[in-house]
């Protein structure tokens, strides 16, 4: 039986990777020159925290 923390850390985990998919496809469908991809590129992108493996999301390439 898994212990809570490692049902929390797992549980964690399965979010932060909902997130990364969320900004992944925010990228993709909003254009970089409207505001609301410029919000995403610019806010969430710059203070998103950089995972020890490299998959931090990253805007599409211009």
């Amino acid at each position: 039986m898994k212990s809570k923390r490692a049902t929390l850390n797992a549980e964690a985990d399965d979010l932060w990777q909902d997130c990364v998919e969320w900004l992944e496809d925010a990228c993709l469908s909003l254009a970089e020159d409207t505001p609301d991809g410029q919000v995403v590129r610019s806010v969430v992108v710059s203070h998103a925290p950089a995972e020890e493996d490299d998959e931090a999301p990253q805007p599409p390439p211009k």
